[in-house]
């Protein structure tokens, strides 16, 4: 049996959309075999109790994260898959940006009588 592969690497995290986190990884630095998976894992910082976790394709090396809240903070985390489960990269943090529905508005007024 193989050894499990080593964390992903330069794991990163941003916010394009309110309800989009875009993560972008490297493969780990010792595969120990052929990655198969990836699996990402994701929660609202504030609620752990609600962790998603989702196997993406070992083609890919990024990730949409979508249907996210609106300007909540996000701990993300990527793991590598081979025959085994690997090891989990260091979490990263994202914040999503706060909606148009929900952002503030400001009005300039400019009077000169």
């Amino acid at each position: 049996m193989f050894p499990a592969p080593s964390a992903p690497v330069d794991v990163s995290a941003t916010s394009p959309t309110f309800s989009v986190i875009s993560l972008t990884w490297s493969d780990p630095l010792i595969p120990n075999g052929i990655i198969r998976d990836y699996q990402v894992t994701y929660f609202p910082t504030a609620d752990s109790s609600t962790v998603t976790t989702l196997n993406i394709s070992s083609a890919a090396l990024e990730f949409n994260i979508t249907g996210l809240t609106a300007f909540t903070n996000y701990t993300i985390s990527v793991t590598a898959i081979t025959i085994e489960l690997g090891d989990t990269s260091g979490e990263v943090f994202a914040l999503t940006l706060e909606s148009s529905k929900f952002a503030k508005h400001r009005l300039k007024v400019d009077y000169r009588p």
